[in-house]
Order: structure tokens, then C-alpha cells, then sequence
């Protein structure tokens, strides 16, 4: 029968064992957890979505072209700035969270320019009032790009009942976009993770080429996070200006 010391000295190797493995499985999970986020971030698990949507993207467009040669020429722009603008301030103010009535009304001062290009856009394509999409909790403000996504303000709805399903996904294209903006307006030390499957879903079925939504999808990440900021909004610019050569070009008309 061992003594009590050496039994105490087994108990102490296998605790040290035990608190060394903890350790290195901590440390390989966070391994794991910043190689995850590193992908995400450079737009590397959106899969191929031009190659994947390629049938329900020109089933879509055969279903709206006839629609948006009824529609002014710059409406493809309209809805990406309408969604762009809504998930700018949705992601914004939602940070804020629930607050006394007179304090959100100081809040949302900031962004009310913001908000009045997109209510004149939806006034003039009949899609009713359009504000932000209420944030209560910290678990609505979590779920917002879920929320969002899955239309819970039925707004992609009246947007293609208005417009075309087309229209739809741009719109959808510029809310996942407004709200990768406002995420990389916050002072957070981590760098937001791009919802780059999404973003590639929809601007396939808008009919967006992946040259010019790519750009989007990721983050450049070679310098500061202020050069991340501005290398995004770049890309944003970009795509914007390429939706507007679109919307010049005529009704079902695709950019070369």
C-alpha cells in the first residue's frame, strides 16, 4: 500500500496533468476560435454562391424584367440606398438598446439624416412608413442580421410587391451592407465578421456580378483598423457606382 506522501504526490501529478491539459485544450480552442474568425472576416466561408444560385437567379430575373421596364430607371439604386440606409441605423441605434423615451429621441438625432432619404424613397415607391427595426434587448440586438434576414418587418415583401424580386435582394444586398458599416463605425476591439453568405445570396439574385460584391463580403486586414474602415467604405462606393451604371443602362439591363 503506498504511503500518504506518496499518494499525495500522485494526487499532485495528476492535478498538474490535468490543469496542463485544460490548458493547452483552452489554448487550442482559442487557436481554433481566431482561425474561424480570420476566415470570416477575409469572406472565405461564403462559399460560391454565382455557381450554387445560378438557376434561381435567372429564374428571377426572367420574372422581373418585365416588372422593372415599368419602373424609373435609377429604382435598383433606390432600394440599395433604402437598405443601406436602414441597416446603417438599425445596427446604430439597436446598440443603444431600449431606452427612456426622451434619451432615444437624443439618439436618434445623430441619424436622422439618414433616415429621411430613405422615407422619401419609400414614399415614392408606395412602401408605407420605414424606420429602424426595433432593438428591446440585448438578445434582439444580437439577432438583429438574423432578424433582419428573415424580413421580420415584412419590408423585403412590400419592397418586391412594389419593385421586383430582383429589387428585393438588392435591398436585402444594402441592409447586411448598411449594417457591416455601422459595425465598423463602433469603437469595438474586434473586428465584425462580414456575412459574406448572405451578402454573396443576395447580390447573386439581385444580378450583381461577383467582382463587384465580393469586395464586400470581406475585410481587409493588413493595416490598421481604420484603414480596414475606409478600404470597406471604398468598396461600398464602388458597388453603389456600379448599381447606379445599372440603373443608367435601362430596365433588366446587367452591367459588362
Amino acid at each position: 500500500m503506498a504511503s500518504p506522501s506518496a499518494r499525495a504526490r500522485q494526487w499532485l501529478r495528476f492535478l498538474a496533468a490535468t490543469v496542463v491539459l485544460t490548458g493547452l485544450y483552452l489554448a487550442l480552442n482559442a487557436v481554433q476560435m481566431e482561425v474561424v474568425h480570420f476566415a470570416a472576416v477575409k469572406g472565405w466561408l461564403g462559399g460560391s454562391p454565382e455557381r450554387e444560385l445560378a438557376d434561381e437567379a435567372r429564374l428571377i430575373a426572367e420574372r422581373s424584367i418585365p416588372l422593372e421596364h415599368k419602373l424609373p430607371p435609377q429604382h435598383r439604386l433606390a432600394m440599395w440606398q433604402l437598405g443601406l440606409r436602414l441597416g446603417y441605423a438599425s445596427q446604430w441605434l439597436g446598440g443603444y438598446g431600449k431606452q427612456p423615451d426622451a434619451t432615444m429621441r437624443e439618439l436618434r438625432a445623430p441619424i436622422e439624416p439618414i433616415l429621411v432619404p430613405a422615407k422619401a424613397v419609400a414614399e415614392q415607391f408606395g412602401l408605407g412608413h420605414v424606420d429602424v427595426l426595433p432593438v428591446r434587448t440585448t438578445a434582439e440586438f444580437g439577432q438583429l442580421t438574423a432578424r433582419l434576414e428573415a424580413d421580420e418587418w415584412g419590408l423585403a415583401d412590400r419592397v418586391e410587391l412594389a419593385t421586383s424580386a430582383r429589387d428585393r435582394h438588392v435591398f436585402q444586398l444594402g441592409l447586411h451592407v448598411g449594417v457591416m458599416l455601422a459595425s465598423l463605425d463602433a469603437t469595438l476591439d474586434r473586428l465584425p465578421v462580414p456575412p459574406s453568405k448572405l451578402i454573396g445570396r443576395h447580390a447573386t439574385l439581385a444580378g450583381v456580378a461577383a467582382e463587384q460584391w465580393r469586395p464586400v463580403a470581406r475585410l481587409e486586414t493588413g493595416g490598421a483598423r481604420e484603414q480596414t474602415r475606409e478600404a470597406y467604405q471604398a468598396a461600398v462606393q464602388a458597388l453603389e457606382k456600379a448599381l447606379a451604371v445599372t440603373a443608367d443602362s435601362g430596365p433588366g439591363q446587367r452591367t459588362p
